[in-house]
């Protein structure tokens, strides 16, 4: 789902991650999933406005009975959904390992395991302020 763009930037975002981490978005997510995650995908339409790049938000869908990955574009965003099985996690990190060139791949998530592997494989992460502490 990448740009065929080697030079463009890439956001990956880990979406029930940073809507855990923003209490805006968890109030949200807590009454209504579907709406927490429309309302991210929003945050970072606003956010893709003045930073000029690739946006990917990954969504687990591991404990449904999705048998493939679905992906789709909104608001200029691109959003995926694992499949059955598949955490976002798995995801992120067999994506970022796949860029050609990962000093372009930024991540966005609160997970250890993915931030450890995001920099050694020198790619970079964003602060916990995007997250909305």
């Amino acid at each position: 789902m990448a740009s065929k763009d080697k030079h463009k930037k890439i956001l990956i975002v880990d979406g029930y991650n940073v809507i855990r981490q923003n209490r805006e978005l968890e109030k949200l997510f807590n009454n209504n999933m579907e709406d927490a995650r429309h309302a991210l995908v929003e945050m970072l339409s606003d956010y893709r406005g003045y930073k000029n790049g690739e946006i990917i938000i990954v969504f687990d869908a591991q404990y449904t009975n999705k048998k493939a990955r679905s992906m789709s574009t909104l608001s200029n965003i691109n959003v995926v959904f694992t499949k059955r099985l598949e955490t976002a996690d798995e995801y992120i990190e067999s994506f970022v390992s796949s860029i050609e060139n990962r000093k372009l791949v930024t991540v966005a998530t609160d997970d250890n395991m993915v931030e450890v592997l995001c920099r050694c494989l020198k790619g970079s992460m964003l602060s916990k302020a995007f997250f909305g502490y």
